[in-house]
This record gives C-alpha cells, sequence and structure tokens, in this order.
C-alpha cells in the first residue's frame, strides 16, 4: 500500500497520478518528503473566535446608533444656549475690545420680573372662572344687602311719589297767595306762613273754626280760630312756628285767636302732581310738578279753584292720564325744593322754596 501524499500548499490530500492538486490547482512536486505526511495546521479556540467574530459584528452594528446619539445631544446642547442667550442668562459683554461671555449666578431682577408677569395670576383666573351671570347675582345680592337712605326719593317708587304729590298738595290750596315763598328770606317767609296755617285751616279743619266773640269784628270776621292750631299746622307743614311778632302785626289777632272770614264755598285749590326729581345734595330735591283741578285763567290771569274731595287721597296716586280725564290739562306748573329727613307720617318733608307758574 502506497503512503498517502498531502499538498504542500493546502494540506489536501493528493490524487496519485494528478499532476495538480485537485483542491487548490498548486502543482504537485515529485519526490517532495511534505507531501507524505499532513501539513500541520495552526490550532485555534474556536469559541473565541466565534464570540471575537460576533462581538465586532455588534460593534459594527453599534457605531450609528452611538453616531445618532451624540448628534443628538449636541444639538440639544445648541438649543439650549440658544434659549439662554434669548432669555438673558447668557448674554454677550461688548463693553470691551475682547468679547466676553457673561453668565450670571442670579437672575436679573428684569427677568424675575418677566417671568412673573408671564406666571397667570390666581385671581384673574378665579374672575375667568366666574360667569357673567354669577357676577350680576352676586353685584345684585350686594345692592340688595346695602342699607337704604331713609332720605332717597325716587319717583319710580308709588310710595314716594304719593307722598311728595300729596305734601305740595297742601301748598296749592291757598292758591295766589303762595307763589313765591322762599323759607331763608325772613322779612317775607312769616307772611308766608300765617297764610299757609290759616288757610289749610280753614280748608281742612273746621271744628277748629270759631264764631267770632268781638263785635268790633262781626261786620269783617265771621270767625276766629286759635294761633295754637296755626301753629301746629305751620310747624307740622313747615317745620316752623309763627312769629308772635307776626300774630301782633295783624289786626285781627287777639287773645290767642286770630279773627277771619271764612266762606262756606271755600274749595281747595288744585292737585300738585311731581313730573321730576333732581337731588341737590343727600337731603334736599328739586321737584317739578303740574297743579290740576284749577280752570283757566279768567280775567285777572289766575286760574280759578275747583273744588275736589281733598280726603280722597287716590288723586295723589293717579297718572297723569287719569287726572286729565277728570280736570282736563294742568292749570298751573311749580317748582319747589323740599328737604327729607323728617320722622313725620303727615308731613316727612319741609319746604324750602315753592313757585307757582301760570
Amino acid at each position: 500500500m502506497s503512503q498517502q501524499k498531502y499538498c504542500t500548499t493546502c494540506g489536501a490530500p493528493l490524487i496519485e497520478g494528478k499532476a495538480f492538486c485537485t483542491s487548490c490547482g498548486a502543482p504537485v512536486t515529485a519526490g517532495d518528503p511534505q507531501q507524505t505526511t499532513a501539513p500541520s495546521l495552526p490550532i485555534t479556540n474556536t469559541s473565541n473566535q466565534i464570540n471575537s467574530d460576533v462581538s465586532q459584528t455588534n460593534k459594527a452594528k453599534k457605531k450609528p446608533v452611538g453616531l445618532i446619539v451624540v448628534l443628538i445631544v449636541v444639538l440639544l446642547a445648541v438649543v439650549a444656549v440658544v434659549a439662554l442667550f434669548a432669555s438673558g442668562v447668557i448674554r454677550i459683554d461688548q463693553s470691551s475690545d475682547a468679547t466676553e461671555t457673561v453668565i450670571p449666578t442670579e437672575l436679573d431682577e428684569a427677568s424675575v420680573d418677566e417671568d412673573e408677569a408671564s406666571e397667570p395670576k390666581s385671581d384673574a383666573s378665579d374672575d375667568a372662572m366666574v360667569s357673567t351671570a354669577e357676577r350680576e347675582e352676586v353685584e345684585e345680592r350686594e345692592r340688595k344687602e346695602a342699607p337704604v337712605d331713609p332720605n332717597a326719593l325716587d319717583l319710580s317708587d308709588e310710595e314716594d311719589a304719593f307722598l311728595v304729590n300729596k305734601y305740595l298738595s297742601n301748598f296749592t290750596e291757598i292758591g295766589n297767595l303762595f307763589q313765591q315763598y322762599d323759607a331763608s328770606n325772613t322779612a317775607t317767609a312769616q307772611r308766608y306762613v300765617f297764610a299757609f296755617a290759616l288757610v289749610y285751616t280753614e280748608l281742612n279743619d273746621p271744628s277748629a273754626i270759631l264764631p267770632t266773640d268781638e263785635p268790633e269784628y262781626e261786620a269783617h270776621a265771621n270767625s276766629r280760630i286759635p294761633v295754637s292750631v296755626l301753629n301746629e299746622y305751620a310747624e307740622t307743614y313747615l317745620k316752623t312756628s309763627i312769629s308772635e311778632n307776626t300774630f301782633n302785626n295783624y289786626s285781627r289777632c287777639v287773645n290767642g285767636y286770630v279773627y277771619t272770614s271764612v266762606s262756606d264755598d271755600r274749595v281747595p285749590w288744585g292737585i300738585a302732581k311731581a313730573t321730576n326729581l333732581v337731588p341737590i345734595n343727600d337731603k334736599e330735591y328739586l321737584v317739578q310738578f303740574d297743579i290740576y283741578g284749577g280752570s283757566p285763567a279768567v280775567g285777572n290771569g289766575f286760574p280759578e279753584p275747583q273744588g275736589y274731595d281733598l280726603t280722597n287721597e287716590n288723586y295723589y296716586r293717579m297718572p297723569e292720564d287719569e287726572l286729565r280725564d277728570e280736570f282736563g290739562l294742568p292749570a298751573q306748573t311749580g317748582q319747589a325744593i323740599i328737604e327729607t329727613g323728617y320722622d313725620d307720617e303727615v308731613a316727612p318733608f319741609k319746604l324750602i322754596t315753592f313757585v307757582m307758574f301760570l
């Protein structure tokens, strides 16, 4: 049996009679002693080689991923630096020739203020959460709970309008005697106070009218009225008293009585209907009013009074259209200043001025 020969180049077994190695194609040299034994090939650790190959493959795969991560980190850093420049945390100091980057350790007050201003205020957000209807409801409740000024007047209030109309109507009753009342004019005010009290008593308090007991006055005075009664009505409606000097200067005032002539057909003059109310201060109001009940002007330039039932307080509550149906157009107009703040159910006001116009 012949000895097996091997290729000296690749170590593959040679086929006898072949001039070239069938494995690598190297020529076969006759008589070469190395061809009779198997070539000595290097022995390597197969598992280590495999692990190394796998590791190299993984490294090759990881290189692109790591590069992407690095690029992302660099990009975020650039964005952060730009943001810091924009916010002023990092700024370039160009006051010197050399450009210097200044990074303050504390935020500037201006930047702090801007941050605070940019933050939403809790109050504003709370207000935004409150609907318009809820705010109106709160305002309405506060208005109702607010203390009511007892001196305030409002013609849209039915009771206020009634009180004003009734009060001013008392002064229309004396007609032309009460044309220009001014409480501040002491020279004439007493004359008007006296005239008002006298005529008011004649119209509204028949029980106070007594027959005369002085023969010398019988031709000109059929009645006498106690001075105390006149003072009572002066104090009630005008918040003043008739002075003793005024009584003494009246020729028919004797022993505490005023002697006068009272006719049986004496009638009230008219009804005042307030049309406008303007506050002057916290207690005084300017009132504009129409006077119903007087007839159109007659020869002397003044309207004649028409009688009406003074006790019928419905007149003072009537709207204008009903008053016109009852009496026709207003006979006169007027203006008055009244003062509030008097706890008096009969006359809760004090008259300051009173003027009637044709």
